[in-house]
């Protein structure tokens, strides 16, 4: 019985004591036909003032899933501009330096990521090299079927 296949395909696996040409994807360890992430929801959210810790700094939307997943989801964002483009900023920013000189970071945005919802903060500060960012954010959550 052969538990592994090497093909144009890519690598198949069988759990043990089954045959890698006729074990169903059920009984599979790993196959070229599995999904590592799998989009199950997309969409568009507006960030807004709120209350509470950080509001002063940051504005947030949240989304909630409809049905809860067995561990957190990979959670993708990007920031819609009016003219088209998107602001995909990488998540750690400069900011200027206070009133005691001192410069340090802060997320320019961040995703807080449970298995029933996220938050997504957006940071209100503006400066030279720290553009407005855009209200208007899409999302994409998919499902990591490699930890299920």
């Amino acid at each position: 019985m052969t538990r592994v296949r090497i093909d144009e395909n890519g690598i198949a696996i069988a759990k043990p004591s089954y045959d890698v040409d006729t074990a169903p994807l059920s009984k599979m360890s790993f196959s070229p036909q599995f999904v590592a992430m799998q989009l199950v929801m997309k969409g568009l959210v507006t960030v807004a003032d709120y209350s509470g810790y950080m509001s002063g700094s940051y504005r947030r939307a949240v989304v909630t899933f409809p049905m809860p997943f067995l561990k957190p989801p990979i959670v993708l964002a990007a920031g819609q501009f009016a003219d088209g483009g998107v602001d995909i900023t990488a998540i750690t920013g400069a900011y200027a330096s206070d009133q005691n000189n001192v410069a340090g970071y802060e997320p320019i945005y961040q995703t807080v990521i449970s298995t029933t919802g996220f938050e997504l903060y957006v940071i209100k500060a503006s400066w030279a090299q720290n553009p407005t960012r855009p209200l208007d954010w899409r999302y994409w959550v998919f499902r990591n079927t490699l930890e299920d």
